[in-house]
């Protein structure tokens, strides 16, 4: 169950609000390791990708929005049964945004293109070349919960030459090595809960 409220407490007599609008980003959907059993939320949110948007026009008292689902996830292991060649050719339109520099993804940056290029180097298969840009992050970079703010997240020029960071810019540095090498990487992020 995923909810929440907001209540308009007025501070003074003559008070008006035209209209809320809350985004509920990234509720359960069907993929190849999880499966959406039930899955309902209030008739005012409008379904729009992986989002529920909902409106209220000049509320008064309180709003609340959510939704209820069940789902049950595997851990299949997704097998590699054929060899992607490595450069990648002929990249679908649709795709290409995904290898394009951000602002935190920093695909463009010299060294972060150096170094990729470097560990990638002679290799001609994708899954290759991902594992091995993956592995070089994971032991290189030290995953450092004192690197944590609210504001912001560490562009991924900051993480390689700082060598540390936190979920958020591990992620920056091994998308943007992985797109300054030619391959469509996009971040998707959620929330973990834990004791």
């Amino acid at each position: 169950e995923v909810s929440s409220a907001a209540e308009i407490k007025p501070t003074k007599s003559d008070f008006s609000v035209k209209y809320i609008k809350v985004n509920l980003s990234h509720f359960p959907y069907e993929s190849f390791n999880q499966k959406v059993i039930d899955f309902t939320y209030d008739s005012k949110a409008e379904p729009e990708g992986n989002a529920l948007l909902f409106d209220w026009q000049n509320p008064t008292e309180s709003v609340s929005f959510g939704y209820n689902t069940r789902i049950r996830t595997t851990n299949d292991i997704i097998k590699i049964n054929k060899k992607i060649q490595f450069p990648l050719t002929g990249l679908p339109e649709e795709l290409k945004q995904f290898t394009q520099p951000q602002i935190t993804i920093e695909s463009d940056n010299k060294e972060i293109i150096e170094l990729a290029s470097k560990l990638v180097q002679g290799e001609n298969d994708m899954y290759v070349v991902v594992h091995k840009l993956a592995e070089w992050t994971k032991n290189n970079i030290e995953y450092d919960l004192s690197t944590l703010t609210a504001e912001v997240s560490q562009k991924a020029s900051w993480v390689l030459e700082n060598k540390q960071g936190v979920c958020d810019e591990l992620t920056n540095l091994f998308i943007s090595m992985l797109r300054s090498v030619g391959i469509p990487a996009k971040f998707v992020t959620g929330t973990v809960y834990t004791n």
